[in-house]
């Protein structure tokens, strides 16, 4: 184990989806991974990182194929930047301002392409929107998971914005401070910044009201959980490989979906089910909101993703 382990799953995944769009990008100029390694540790200067990180940029930026989101192109020629001065320390200094000078240019380049209106945006979800939400949750409610999920709308809208912010929150990052004000600290997954913010109560609707959302979530719990939302929490079986539930709180596994037969009582070997992950789960919960909208001829903003708190 390293230090590296200790990254956030949704770190990991960033840093692997931008090497992969970095590995495409010399695909197209050519190139492959091995051969920019070589030309990099050959130059002693740091001109061949700087030229090709340079050239990477570049291609973020004007894409003709698939326009990206800001925060896309900015995460992903970081995340890059990022690995390969890792590796190659010495260039990495020598061309650091260089490197960052280009990642301020890139930032201004796509803030520009924002105003002009070539990049696609998510539309933004109303307070509006997030009552329909909320009420069409409560008044369908069969099992508790409805209930979790308004309270998850609910505290994007107030709070995160990115769904993966919430997928980490747990219990013992909210406190009282003195005056009875609720506050509530957390950590921005692709950031690492951490920020904290006091809650209060909505004087005009309970629906969209953050504390009743927060009460919601803790009451509906069928099980004892350290996150603020265990509807994250991957459903792993008993026939999961070893190391899997090593890395389970005990609170967690006692969360182990039991409904599948043990490895004894199962014949076929099984195999591990697909756990989506944060922005999926509310891509498909604002699906299933929408269906129940348009049921009831609710009119809500059309098109919404996770993307739009």
């Amino acid at each position: 184990m390293s230090i590296a382990s200790l990254a956030p799953a949704n770190s990991k995944k960033t840093r692997a989806t931008a090497i992969n769009s970095f590995t495409t990008f010399l695909a197209a100029e050519s190139m492959t991974l091995e051969a920019t390694h070589q030309l990099i540790d050959g130059d002693m200067t740091g001109k061949v990182l700087r030229i090709i990180l340079d050239k990477y940029a570049y291609s973020l930026a004007t894409s003709a194929e698939k326009v990206r989101a800001t925060n896309t192109c900015l995460a992903y020629y970081d995340n890059v930047k990022n690995w390969l001065v890792d590796k190659y320390r010495l260039q990495g200094a020598l061309v650091k301002s260089q490197l960052q000078k280009i990642l301020s240019g890139l930032g201004m380049y796509c803030s520009n392409r924002e105003e002009v209106g070539d990049e696609k945006k998510a539309p933004l979800c109303s307070k509006q929107d997030l009552e329909a939400m909320v009420s069409l949750l409560y008044s369908t409610a069969a099992t508790e998971s409805e209930y979790l999920d308004a309270a998850l709308v609910v505290m994007m809208w107030y709070l995160y914005g990115r769904s993966s912010d919430a997928e980490t929150v747990e219990k013992s990052q909210l406190s009282i401070l003195p005056g009875g004000v609720l506050f509530l600290r957390f950590k921005r997954v692709k950031t690492a910044l951490l920020q904290g913010i006091s809650l209060f109560k909505d004087p005009t609707n309970f629906l969209t009201c953050p504390l009743q959302a927060l009460a919601v979530a803790l009451v509906m719990q069928k099980a004892p959980s350290q996150r603020m939302f265990p509807q994250f929490i991957a459903k792993k079986h008993r026939s999961d490989d070893i190391d899997d539930v090593q890395e389970l709180t005990l609170i967690e596994l006692l969360e182990v979906d039991d409904d599948q037969p043990s490895m004894e009582e199962s014949e076929a070997p099984s195999t591990k089910r697909a756990v989506p992950g944060a922005q999926a789960y509310v891509n498909r919960l604002l699906v299933r909101v929408k269906k129940l909208a348009d049921l009831r001829s609710i009119r809500m903003t059309p098109d919404l993703t996770s993307h739009s708190f």
